[in-house]
């Protein structure tokens, strides 16, 4: 991989089809759009979390602003994504009644 730099960035840069990197699409878009919000210590660990969307068919969180982060770059991801859905947050009930609610209403 490091015997040759040129040829290393030639596949990257050239070689790769971006379909065929769907995951790393979804961490760049995931980042790019959170440029645009307030800065949190969660905002790295939402980047990783988005690469699992084309995983699953709804992805929860209580996190009102990772929720338009994901909206966001479902319109243009290049592969299936999850639908992203907010869980309330469970001040009155358990954590289980609220995710159960959650999925009811979908």
């Amino acid at each position: 991989m490091c015997a040759s730099r040129e040829v290393f960035n030639r596949f990257w840069l050239h070689g790769v089809e971006p379909e065929n990197m769907p995951r790393n699409w979804l961490r760049w878009a995931a980042d790019t759009v959170q440029a645009d919000m307030k800065v949190t210590d969660g905002n790295p660990v939402d980047v990783q979390h988005a690469s699992y969307l084309p995983d699953c068919e709804v992805f929860l969180t209580a996190d009102k602003n990772f929720l338009r982060v994901l909206d966001r770059i479902a319109e243009q991801a290049p592969v299936p994504v999850g639908r992203a859905r907010r869980v309330a947050p469970a001040a009155h009930r358990g954590i289980v009644e609220a995710i159960e609610h959650t999925l009811r209403t979908l």
